[in-house]
């Protein structure tokens, strides 16, 4: 082989190699697995806006190495010693399951739940900071949430957050919800059960917002505010026993033109409801007063100036006082403020508004308007054992001459009092026909009504300083007495007044008058004309001097029949006698 031969062979194999060296190497890429932490524990470390799925953001606080979270980690934000975790923000920028959170009481930051986005917890959600719900963004907690901090949920296109758990859900009393936003609501709470003892802002001074729990509810402490054009539904998932209730002496829910909407009843026990401004206020479903509960529509006078609201109950029944729903032994109160109202408007069905005993409705120139195919009749109940009557004290607002008026017709087995025996008289109009089998109490005061029944019931007039008392029927409809009237306080006159308006007293009907000397004595006057039966009774002021005559009725159309039984002071006198003349009653001894 020539020289030449030799040296192009060697060339050749060299380039060759060279050729094979410049190849370049490569990794082969296997499957991304993320391996879970050592101790199953993760520490927030994470930067400000830090994303909740970087394995950067957590460090396993036993091995300091860096993993992103799995099913089985607790995750840990906890700022303090002895783990100085970040007291910084996060996002929860992708769906993922973890066996808990524990956000510490130090951590005040504020973590995120984008729309879309899922966070489910094996077992529980512990939330101190801020909790941003945003669109639809869900957190799913195995056995219960812990709510220590803020929780808030902004509208977004109409979207609904979602906090979720078959355990309870409890709000603590440092925590709070606020929701801004709707029609759809912001946020919506599912829970075997609710226990409230923060604060509830449904709607902010920025709009109103609208709010969905789902599940019993309990607000044991703290407060709910509802603002103008807000919603708050109660939803009871298909439990008639998971209402809500609202109870404590220091709870409160105030209203401000809003509307809350239950599938069972609405429960006021030993709380307040307040319902406030002239919007009005909607409750849609049952509501029921009880225990030392009270509901305000309005607010009192101050000075001249009245702070009137509405209450308007769309469906459902309303029930003030004891024994609902759960037999308790304390009442519950309704105060009706000046030119406030409670209305019942027209709906399918029946509804009742029914004031049990130690219940109190308290009117202060205020209304009642309910629609009689709805709402047959106010139902005042007698007093069940050992407990006072229901009562409906007619109050008016005098000082600026405003009285109190019912749409509708009243039943009374209970108590109704009228005016408190002052200066100036109040007033009570009633657009149906009243019946009364208990006990209706005059101080001072005006009814006005197509007709007045006493069914076994008592009537006394008590009348005010200087002046007595009236009953109006301007139809004609008049007062019949199948029961008791009597006089108290000093002695006045009782009118029955309006065109025509007609005294009928029945067989089972007694008719009381006290006389004193010098011809004093209570009064009864009939615009119409008087037909008796039944009973007369007169009672002596001291001791009477003989040969006197007491005008005791006065009837404008006349008087027809007598008294069956007439029963006389016993004071040894063998000369009493009572019968009319003319238009006039009169005794004399």
């Amino acid at each position: 082989m020539s020289l030449l031969q030799c040296l192009k062979r060697s060339f050749a194999r060299k380039n060759q190699f060279a050729k094979r060296l410049r190849r370049r190497l490569e990794l082969e890429a296997l499957e991304d697995r993320t391996v879970p932490s050592a101790s199953g524990q993760l520490l927030w470390t994470g930067p400000a806006g830090g994303s909740w799925s970087s394995s950067a953001n957590w460090i396993d606080p036993v091995n300091h190495k860096n993993y992103a979270p799995t099913s089985t980690d607790q995750l840990l934000l906890d700022p303090a010693a002895p783990l100085h975790g970040a007291n910084t923000s996060g996002i929860i920028n992708t769906s993922m399951t973890v066996d808990r959170v524990i956000m510490d009481s130090s951590y005040t930051a504020t973590v995120t739940v984008p729309s879309g986005i899922t966070l489910s917890t094996t077992n529980y959600f512990q939330q101190y900071g801020t909790l941003a719900m945003v669109g639809t963004g869900t957190i799913t907690a195995g056995t219960y949430f812990n709510i220590y901090g803020a929780v808030t949920a902004l509208s977004s296109g109409g979207a609904t957050a979602h906090l979720n758990t078959t355990g309870s859900f409890f709000l603590f009393t440092s925590g709070s919800i606020t929701v801004l936003g709707g029609p759809a609501p912001p946020l919506s709470i599912t829970t075997g059960n609710f226990s409230d003892s923060g604060t509830i802002s449904v709607g902010t001074g920025a709009g109103p917002g609208n709010l969905t729990i789902t599940g019993a509810f309990l607000q044991s402490a703290g407060a709910t505010t509802l603002t103008t054009g807000s919603v708050l539904t109660f939803a009871s998932g298909g439990s008639p026993s998971a209402y809500p209730i609202i109870q404590g002496s220091t709870t409160t829910v105030t209203m401000s033109g809003a509307t809350i909407s239950t599938d069972t009843k609405l429960a006021i026990s030993g709380a307040t409801l307040n319902c406030l401004t002239t919007a009005g206020n909607v409750i849609a479903g049952n509501l029921a007063v009880y225990n030392t509960g009270i509901i305000n529509v309005g607010s009192p006078l101050t000075g001249t100036t009245a702070h009137p609201s509405t209450l308007t109950l769309t469906t459902g029944s309303f029930t003030v006082g004891a024994l609902d729903p759960n037999s308790g032994g304390t009442g519950g109160t309704l105060n009706l403020y000046t030119k406030s109202l409670v209305t019942f408007p027209p709906a399918s069905g029946s509804s009742t508004f029914v004031v049990k005993s130690l219940g109190v409705i308290n009117m202060y120139g205020a209304s009642i308007a309910m629609t009689p195919s709805r709402v047959a009749f106010l139902d005042i109940r007698a007093a069940e054992p050992g407990l006072s009557a229901g009562t409906l004290n007619s109050l008016s607002a005098p000082s600026i001459g405003v009285g109190d008026s019912v749409t509708g017709s009243i039943v009374c087995a209970g108590v109704i009092n009228m005016g408190n025996g002052g200066t100036a008289a109040t007033a009570l109009a009633v657009s149906l026909p009243v019946t009364v089998s208990g006990a209706l109490n005059m101080s001072g005061a005006t009814l006005t009504v197509p007709s007045l029944t006493l069914s076994g019931g008592t009537l006394t007039s008590q009348g005010g300083t200087g002046f007595g008392d009236t009953i109006m029927t301007p139809g004609g409809g008049g007062l019949t007495n199948n029961g008791m009237i009597q006089y108290s306080g000093a002695l006045h006159t009782l009118a029955l007044a309006g065109a025509g308006a007609a005294y009928t007293q029945g067989t089972q009907g007694t008719l009381i008058f006290r006389v004193g000397n010098g011809s004093v004595n209570d009064v009864f006057t009939i615009s119409g004309a008087a037909t008796l039966a039944g009973t007369l009774t007169i009672t002596a002021v001291g001791t009477l001097t003989a040969g006197q005559m007491w005008d005791l009725i006065l009837a404008g159309v006349g008087i027809t029949t007598d008294f069956t039984t007439k029963n006389f002071p016993a004071d040894g006198n063998p000369n009493w006698d009572a019968a009319s003349v003319g238009g006039i009653y009169f005794a004399s001894n």
